[in-house]
C-alpha cells in the first residue's frame, strides 16, 4: 500500500472490514461529491490489503482443517494409550485388591479363618467353618496369577502373598506379611 492511500474502516453488525478508496478519497451517501458526508481518510497499511480489496477476518478452510486433523491425531494417540485391554487388567487387580481386602477384614471379626483362592479367571472367598459360606467370581481376562491366601482371625496372611496380573502397571498385588494390608 502506497504511503498516502485513503482507507475506510467499519463495522456492518457482522464484523469488521476495512476498504481502500481507489480514487485517493472516500465517499459515503450524501456527499456532495456524489452522497452525505465525507469519511474520514485512515492509514494503516499494516492492516489493510492490496487497493481496492476488502481484509478477510476469519480463519481459512485450510486452517480448519489443520485443526482438525491436529485434533484427530491426538485422539487417535489417547485411545491407543488407554486400550481394552489396560482397562480390563486394572479393573481385575483392583477388584483382586478389593476381595483380598473384603476376606481380610471378614477373617478380624470371626472366629473361623476365610480364605481366596484363584485359579486364573476365577476368584473364589470362603468362609472356612464347619459349614463353609463362599462366592466366586470371574475375572475379566485370564492374566491374573494362580493362588491361595488364607486369613486368621487376626487378619495374619499365609499361602500366597503376591498375585501378577498381566497387563496391571503397579504389579504385583502384594499383601503385608505380619499384618496382611492390601495397599
Amino acid at each position: 500500500m502506497k504511503p498516502g492511500t485513503n482507507a475506510m474502516i467499519s463495522y456492518d453488525g457482522y464484523g469488521w472490514s476495512c476498504l481502500v478508496a481507489p480514487t485517493g478519497r472516500l465517499r459515503r451517501e450524501g456527499d456532495p461529491a456524489g452522497g452525505g458526508g465525507v469519511a474520514t481518510p485512515v492509514e494503516m497499511p499494516f492492516l489493510l490489503p492490496a487497493q481496492g480489496r476488502r481484509c478477510q477476518l476469519g480463519l481459512s478452510l485450510v486452517e480448519i482443517v489443520v485443526g482438525l486433523i491436529l485434533v484427530a491425531v491426538l485422539a487417535a494417540v489417547g485411545v491407543v494409550r488407554y486400550s481394552k485391554l489396560d482397562a480390563d487388567a486394572i479393573s481385575d487387580a483392583e477388584t483382586l485388591k478389593s476381595n483380598l481386602r473384603y476376606a481380610h477384614t471378614r477373617a478380624l471379626t470371626d472366629i473361623y479363618t476365610w480364605q481366596l483362592q484363584v485359579d486364573g479367571q476365577n476368584c473364589t472367598v470362603q468362609r472356612n467353618a464347619p459349614t463353609p459360606t463362599s462366592y466366586t467370581f470371574t475375572f475379566s481376562t485370564m492374566g491374573v496369577a494362580a493362588g491361595t491366601t488364607t486369613f486368621d482371625n487376626r487378619g495374619r496372611p499365609s499361602g500366597t502373598l503376591s498375585y501378577a496380573v498381566a497387563g496391571y502397571p503397579q504389579t504385583p498385588v502384594t499383601i503385608t506379611t505380619e499384618t496382611g494390608f492390601v495397599p
